[in-house]
């Protein structure tokens, strides 16, 4: 029950928490690799779909794997 434009960007937000999940790549060359202009943006929406930073997903999927 979304627009196809909610749907993409879902889409786009999960594979990039994928990405932050499972690689070290840095989170700005994501946030590009994923469609987004700027980290900023990302920033924003990944805080508002996940409820968390991207930088804190990292930190505590590391920290969950040591």
């Amino acid at each position: 029950d979304c627009t196809p434009s909610q749907y993409y960007m879902e889409l786009r937000l999960n594979m990039a928490r994928q990405q932050i999940l499972n690689t070290e790549a840095p989170i700005t060359e994501i946030a590009r690799a994923n469609g987004f202009g700027s980290p900023a943006h990302f920033s924003r929406r990944y805080s508002g779909f996940f409820g968390v930073t991207a930088s804190e997903e990292r930190r505590r999927s590391v920290a969950n794997r040591e």
